[in-house]
């Protein structure tokens, strides 16, 4: 599911374009024995709320200006 159908299916509005995003964090692998980066990629839209579609996550959500969660 993509975000613009996640967003609809909720009757979340996207305002403008979406722009992507990348969050780097970096932590300790103790499988690898060494510090590795840890890649989010998410969108925001040009009013500044959030759009997560990852893997990494069990299914897309928003976090709207407010800071509510959809």
């Amino acid at each position: 599911m993509t975000i613009r159908e996640y967003a609809k299916k909720f009757g979340h509005e996207i305002v403008g374009k979406l722009t992507k995003q990348v969050f780097t964090e970096r932590e300790y692998s103790f499988y690898k024995e060494a510090y590795v980066d840890k890649k989010t990629v998410y969108w925001t839209d040009e009013v500044g709320n959030e759009y997560y579609n990852s893997k990494r996550y069990a299914h897309p959500f928003i976090v709207t200006v407010d800071g509510a969660v959809i």
